[in-house]
């Protein structure tokens, strides 16, 4: 019995594992941002700018990959992106594509 329990936890947690692709809290300020053709912002943070960092502890998005990459965002209710200097905070996820986004 305990075999059986501690073989389905193994598949349950590496079932899990392979559909977790990253996660972290951030608090930062703008370092740049364009507007995309489809409507969505493009910013960039450095390393300076970060306030808050918090990996997720079971899916961790690394400070590293964030600040090497854009990190795509949703338009403001007014249309435009936040602008530079400004902060922001939100979950950044990694999608299934290899992009960054603020939830």
């Amino acid at each position: 019995m305990k075999n059986i329990i501690a073989v389905a936890f193994i598949i349950l947690s590496s079932q899990y594992s392979m559909a977790c692709l990253g996660e972290a809290e951030i608090i930062s300020s703008i370092n740049t941002v364009s507007k995309t053709a489809s409507g969505t912002c493009l910013v960039t943070v450095v390393d300076a700018a970060v306030k808050f960092y918090n990996e997720n502890g079971t899916c961790p998005l690394s400070l590293a990959d964030v600040l090497h990459s854009s990190i795509e965002m949703r338009v403001t209710p007014q249309g435009t992106c936040l602008a530079v200097g400004q902060q922001f905070s939100g979950v950044l996820v990694l999608t299934k594509d290899g992009s960054i986004i603020v939830e």
